[in-house]
C-alpha cells in the first residue's frame, strides 16, 4: 500500500452496524472520518425521535495522510479498504459534495445507482409487480415494459420510488 497517493479519501468496508463505532475509533486514532447519515421516519413510541442510519451501510470514509494504513485496518470492526490490496481513493469532489449536502442539512436517503439497461422491478404504484428495463433515469424516469408474445414494447414514465433493481437471476450449472 506504500505506493498509494497520500491525503486522499478512501472507503473502508466495516462490519454490519459498526459504522458509527468505527468512525469514532478512527477519529480517536487521529484520522479524519466521514460517515454520512440519513434520518429515518418516526421511531415506535416516540413521535419526534428519528433514527439516523448510514447513507452507505457497511462503509466509512477516511482521509489517509502519509502511509499509516496499518492503524486503520487494525481498528476493530474494519474489514478492508475498498479495492483490496491496492485501495482505490474516492473522488475528492464526490466526498466534498456529500459533505456539503450533509452540512446543509438536506434530507437524504440511500438510493441504488441505476444505469441505462438495468433490469428493474416496479415495487410501488399501479404497475407494482411488473418487470422492465430502465431506459433513462436523468430527467425522465422511464421503464420499458415488454410483451414478448407480441414482440412489442412500451415505454412507461414512473416515479423514482416505484423502481428498484431487479434481483440477479441465479444460473444453475448443468
Amino acid at each position: 500500500m506504500n505506493n498509494i497517493a497520500t491525503n486522499n479519501w478512501f472507503a473502508i468496508q466495516v462490519r454490519p452496524r459498526q459504522e458509527k463505532a468505527v468512525a469514532v475509533q478512527l477519529r480517536y486514532k487521529g484520522y479524519e472520518d466521514f460517515l454520512p447519515l440519513c434520518r429515518l421516519g418516526r421511531r415506535m413510541g416516540r413521535e419526534n425521535a428519528r433514527r439516523e442510519i448510514p447513507l452507505f451501510p457497511g462503509y466509512v470514509f477516511c482521509r489517509v495522510v502519509g502511509d499509516e494504513y496499518g492503524l486503520i485496518v487494525t481498528t476493530p470492526g474494519v474489514i478492508r479498504f475498498v479495492g483490496g490490496r491496492q485501495p482505490v481513493p474516492a473522488d475528492d469532489s464526490e466526498i466534498a459534495a456529500l459533505q456539503q449536502a450533509v452540512s446543509a442539512g438536506l434530507p437524504m436517503q440511500p438510493w441504488p445507482a441505476f444505469q441505462t439497461g438495468d433490469p428493474v422491478e416496479l415495487t410501488e404504484g399501479p404497475l407494482r409487480g411488473c418487470y422492465g428495463v430502465l431506459v433513462d433515469w436523468k430527467d425522465e424516469r422511464q421503464v420499458v415494459l415488454t410483451i414478448s408474445l407480441l414482440g412489442r414494447a412500451v415505454v412507461v414514465q414512473v416515479e423514482h420510488g416505484w423502481v428498484q433493481l431487479r434481483p440477479a437471476w441465479k444460473t444453475v450449472a448443468v
